[in-house]
């Protein structure tokens, strides 16, 4: 399989942080506390100081989600990268990036990521398994293109760092005279990063897909989170979605059996997630999302969603359909920590593909989860052959098939709602994650690759 992997890719500089740590932090730099508690209450989502980058991920802390935040100012990136940087873990970042080496590493005969800011450090963090970095094949023909072209410039290749924060479930945190306690273990991303946000399009990933093409079979496409409403040129993301989209709807034209999975992510804009998911409709075959992307769409969709975050199964499941038959996407997958879900629409796969698929992704991401790599498909079942289903994605799939009348196919289930073929899958859990960082891009790329495989 040949697959092409745009547009975000990165640093991430991992940090295992813990309450006491933060607490002392906050102190020692004499930051007013019942300010960052306001914040928590009242999330800026961006982050222009150091007291909003400790709301953030306070606040997801005391909630157990997920989330990622645009750095938007200088000193904040100073203060992270001379605090954490050096005692971080480095490795791949960005969806496109990890869903490279992933696909990369199970066994995909080339794939060809987009690379914007090719440094040593960034080069450095891909698999040296049938990786194309078309930078380097192309950078003559590319220099002679940018030289030609007036107020454009080479590529500095300036790092592009995205914070990441894990925390465990249980961990507590002090402030204010406030007592906070961790429900689940999850990541706070702060993302400092000059290129990815404007969605860039290298120029040699561009020549190479567009002569390659016809021997395409897939594309993962993500990074739309990042977009900004204005830029300092005076653009607007709709600018940036509008080039993206063309390019994708110029890639399927060329190849009509090409097949395109898109990504989404926590964005920071109402408006730029509604028009990112309407503008994808049609464009891509389908999209991935975890339970907090979904729940900010179906708020966009005035879907009620409270029971999404509580990961009620039947309640995610009911919201994928009615967004689905709203806005025309063809499939639908949400994945969550417990289970999977998927749906889609006639003539998009089959259950026992589909099954079959998410099965494969659930597997690679619990190994990614266990051991912090991926060694081929071999290692990904001596791994899991240790490990157990979650019991309680177990349960919520007996739930599901208590409400639907739905067949048993290997480990999942599937079923008919509403013209749509719906399946769930339970998640398979290790006690004690070496990461929880590109878990969702891992089971998204292996799922895609395993359906390319079988479809």
């Amino acid at each position: 399989m040949r697959i092409l992997c745009a547009y975000n890719v990165n640093i991430d500089s991992v940090y295992r942080i813990n309450g006491n740590e933060i607490s002392t932090l906050i102190r020692s730099m004499n930051l007013d506390e019942k300010e960052i508690l306001k914040k928590v209450d009242d999330p800026p989502g961006l982050i222009c100081s150091i007291s909003d980058f400790f709301s953030g991920l306070i606040g997801c802390m005391q909630k157990g989600e997920g989330a990622e935040w645009i750095v938007y100012k200088d000193p904040v990136f100073e203060f992270l990268k001379s605090t954490f940087f050096d005692r971080s873990s480095i490795r791949m970042g960005g969806n496109a990036g990890i869903m490279a080496n992933v696909l990369s590493e199970l066994g995909a005969d080339e794939v060809i990521p987009n690379v914007v800011a090719p440094s040593k450090t960034q080069l450095s963090l891909f698999s040296r398994k049938s990786m194309i970095i078309p930078k380097e094949m192309f950078r003559k023909e590319v220099e002679d293109k940018i030289d030609s072209a007036p107020n454009k410039q080479i590529n500095d290749h300036r790092e592009l760092i995205h914070f990441v924060f894990d925390f465990d479930r249980g961990d507590r945190l002090s402030i204010a005279g406030n007592e906070i306690r961790v429900p689940r273990e999850n990541r706070f991303i702060a993302t400092y990063d000059t290129e990815n946000i404007k969605l860039e399009i290298d120029s040699g990933f561009e020549l190479y897909a567009m002569r390659h093409i016809h021997e395409i079979n897939g594309g993962v496409v993500s990074g739309f989170h990042l977009l900004m409403e204005t830029y300092p040129d005076s653009t607007t993301y709709s600018d940036r979605l509008e080039k993206v989209i063309m390019q994708i709807r110029s890639w399927k034209k060329l190849n009509p059996k090409l097949k395109i999975h898109a990504e989404c992510g926590d964005f920071s804009s109402e408006e730029i997630a509604y028009n990112v998911f309407s503008s994808l409709s049609g464009s891509v075959d389908s999209i991935g999302m975890n339970e907090d992307e979904l729940s900010m769409i179906a708020e966009i969709y005035e879907i009620p969603s409270k029971k999404i975050k509580e990961m009620d199964c039947k309640a995610i499941l009911e919201v994928t359909v009615k967004i689905m038959l709203l806005t025309g996407h063809k499939k639908i997958i949400i994945h969550t920590r417990d289970f999977i879900i998927s749906v889609f629409k006639n003539n998009c796969s089959s259950p026992e593909v589909e099954i079959e698929s998410m099965n494969f992704g659930i597997k690679a991401a619990a190994t990614f989860a266990a051991t912090g790599k991926l060694e081929g498909r071999r290692f990904i079942e001596s791994t899991v052959s240790n490990l157990k289903e979650s019991s309680y994605g177990i349960d919520q799939m007996k739930k599901i098939a208590e409400n639907i009348s739905g067949t048993i196919y290997g480990r999942g289930l599937y079923a008919v709602k509403d013209d749509c073929t719906v399946c769930i899958i339970p998640s398979i859990l290790t006690e004690k994650p070496v990461s929880t960082v590109g878990l969702g891009d891992t089971v998204s790329a292996a799922t895609f690759l395993r359906y390319l495989e079988l479809w």
